[in-house]
């Protein structure tokens, strides 16, 4: 009667560990994937960045005035940086296609253009439920083909 007893209390703090861990985990990866979108953000970086040196260096109100267009500048520059890095990226995708496309059968570039649009449409569920990228759509979903953008000044 009491190892009944026992076995149940065990097998009830087993389901309540295994439980907190999945959930723990689920708002884990969530709360990972709202910090990583908040940091392809222009601000995002110098935002966590200030948080961060202030917390770790206990810093004067005129110490955070004089960082923080310091943290601006470098954060819009990081951004920029990104940005250009996807758009010359997709350009070596969008050539890679172009150029593959001559080496393949009819048959075969329909295999390839039914693949690019189930692509496509995972990436639209994926956009239109919160996990867009900074960048934006891949090259093939722009109305401009991918053609990368001058930098802007």
């Amino acid at each position: 009667m009491m190892m009944k007893r026992y076995s149940k209390i065990v097998t009830a703090l087993l389901i309540i560990l295994i439980a907190g861990v999945g959930i723990g985990y689920s708002f884990g990866i969530r709360e990972g994937k709202q910090r990583h979108r908040k940091m392809g953000k222009p601000d995002g970086w110098s935002t966590m960045m200030m948080r961060r040196l202030d917390s770790e260096l206990d810093l004067t109100d005129e110490q955070r005035q004089t960082i923080e267009p310091i943290l601006q500048k470098t954060g819009s520059d990081l951004h920029q940086t990104r940005k250009m890095a996807m758009n010359r990226s997709w350009t070596s995708i969008r050539n890679f296609y172009e150029e593959l496309e001559t080496l393949l059968t009819k048959e075969q570039k329909e295999q390839l253009k039914a693949s690019r649009q189930n692509i496509r449409e995972r990436l639209q569920n994926q956009n239109r439920n919160g996990g867009e990228s900074p960048q934006g759509p891949p090259p093939w979903h722009r109305p401009d083909g991918g053609r990368p953008k001058p930098p802007e000044s």
